[in-house]
Formats: structure tokens, sequence, C-alpha cells
């Protein structure tokens, strides 16, 4: 059972199913998640502000952006945001191997932050493990390019919480040519994403 099937709070139906609409114009079909936010119409509304606002070209290409995004959702353990993100960027023309690719290296950052993160939680004593395991999809990806996969892990790392990983992946966008505007419109797009599924979400 979703949330909108146990809440029904006061609000402007109107104005809640012209902001969907924008949504089914786009993608013909209305995801799940946009109901979830749709209990609350001002969250709503801020939340295609957001996306309409950062999922654009700008100093980091809109591809770049929606792998990020689907690659949080999916670190926010959120298959409803999961299916709309990656709906959201095929009508913006990225390819399924993208985003089949972006979902294994956020499943691979996140086996990786869980290791490093207990060795820094832990103790010194324990701050020295290494996991020795596979990190195939991320040394060697297909068809993401290193600079997408290191900007993709740097934001999963920080929805993860694991600092070490986080300064390790943006000390590499950065050796790979990076700026800081780019990686501030990456954890930015990151943010409104990890936002939308704590709303529910999940």
């Amino acid at each position: 059972m979703s949330l909108t099937d146990i809440l029904h709070p006061t609000r402007d139906d109107a104005r809640t199913e012209e902001l969907l609409g924008r949504v089914r114009e786009k993608l013909t079909e209305l995801p799940e998640s946009y109901r979830t936010l749709s209990l609350s119409q001002s969250y709503l509304n801020d939340s295609l502000f957001n996306l309409r606002k950062t999922l654009v070209d700008g100093a980091l290409d809109l591809t770049t952006k929606h792998l990020i995004a689907i690659a949080v959702a999916s670190a926010a353990g959120s298959a409803a945001l999961v299916e709309s993100r990656a709906l959201d960027a095929r009508a913006d023309g990225v390819g399924d191997d993208y985003i089949v690719e972006a979902l294994a290296v956020a499943a691979s950052m996140t086996t990786f932050n869980t290791f490093y993160t207990f060795g820094h939680m832990a103790g010194a004593e324990y701050d020295a493990l290494r996991p020795g395991l596979k990190l195939s999809v991320f040394l060697r990806p297909n068809v993401m390019t290193k600079l997408q996969v290191e900007l993709v892990g740097s934001i999963v790392s920080t929805v993860n919480g694991c600092q070490s990983c986080v300064r390790g992946h943006v000390a590499t966008c950065r050796e790979l040519g990076a700026s800081v505007e780019q990686i501030e419109e990456a954890i930015r797009i990151g943010s409104v994403v990890a936002g939308i599924a704590a709303f529910g979400g999940r």
C-alpha cells in the first residue's frame, strides 16, 4: 500500500493536476513517485521547479546529470524514483545502456562505501582493512566516461556518508579536468533527487 492510498490531505486539486499534467506531457505517463509527491502541492511544485532548473545543459552536460540523478535514486533505495528518473532520462535521449551502467556504478559504490565507512566508524584497528572485491564496472565502464563514473561516485558516496570516498572521487574528478562549477552542478542535482527520495520515495 502506498502513501497515496492512506493519506488524503486537503489541497488544490486543480493546481495539483496542472502540475502533474506537465509530467504526463513529457513522460506520457505518471510514475508513482510523482503521485506520492502530489500529496504536498507545495513540495511537488518545488520539486518540479528544482528538477527543471537543474536538469539542463550547463557547466555539466544533461546526460551526466541524468546519470547522477538515477544513481542517487538507486543509492537512496527508491525503486519508484529510479523508474521516474529513468523515464525522464530516456525522454531526453539517454540510452538504456547508460541508465543500466549508472545503476551498476551506484551499486558498486554502495558496496565499497559500506566497507570503507565501517572501517572509519569502527576505529583504527579496522581502518586499514581492504575489501578485496571486484570493481570492474567502476574501473572499466562500457559506455560512461571515466569522469561520469567519478562524478556519480562522488555524489553516491555523499549520499552514503563515506567522507574519504567523497574526497577521493572529487580529487580524481579534478585530475580528470572537472571544474568546481561542474562538481557544484553534480551535487545540486544529487541533492534535489535525495530530497525527493526522502518524501516517501522508498
